[in-house]
């Protein structure tokens, strides 16, 4: 199997900002639902279930993009009974790989990919980010760009790190996950931002 086509992650904040999308005109991509019915959950019901997949908990013989030939990888059954479907690893930001998001759309469950900052790295990440309303913005519009390339239902942020409150850093994450959510509700009216 070709290692190099797994699913796609981001270590740091620099790579992000290095990253440029190669599809020539993202508003041009297909619509990737097409072609699947709607699931008729009432959407009022509660509780919610959101299996949350931590690749780095040993689930890692399923992050190729084609699947994976390991006979004991991981696999759900019941779809009918996920809310919603998170790919989640401890690196800065992961995308599902696209086996995982064509099975979740396959089986209408809204995937997720995952932003997670912890530690001092995560902290010295956070000052990057957060550091003013246009570097902000600026990270969240690329956040909506891989969401729009890879064909995502939302993200899971999860910030486990102290932000600057002086610096207004608290101030510019609540302005990321508005522009956000606005953003990614532009792309597909059902999506989810969780944090």
């Amino acid at each position: 199997m070709n290692e190099s086509v797994h699913c796609t992650s981001f270590g740091n904040y620099d790579d992000v900002c290095k990253y440029s999308v190669s599809v020539p005109d993202l508003d041009a991509k297909p619509d990737f639902r097409e072609g699947i019915s709607a699931c008729n959950r009432d959407a009022n019901v509660t509780p919610k279930l959101m299996v949350c997949h931590d690749m780095k908990g040993n689930y890692l013989n399923d992050r190729w993009n084609n699947g994976s030939n390991f006979e004991n990888a991981f696999q759900l059954l019941h779809w009918s009974y996920i809310d919603v479907f998170c790919y989640f690893s401890h690196e800065f930001i992961t995308i599902p790989p696209k086996a995982w998001v064509e099975a979740c759309h396959r089986n209408d469950t809204p995937i997720l990919g995952t932003i997670i900052t912890e530690w001092e790295d995560g902290y010295n990440t956070c000052n990057d980010i957060f550091s003013s309303t246009e570097s902000t913005i600026a990270f969240a519009e690329k956040v909506v760009a891989l969401t729009k390339l890879h064909c995502l239902d939302g993200w899971l942020v999860n910030i486990e790190n102290c932000l600057s409150v002086p610096a207004g850093h608290v101030e510019n994450m609540i302005v990321f996950l508005k522009f956000l959510t606005t953003a990614v509700h532009q792309v597909n009216p059902s999506s989810t931002v969780i944090w």
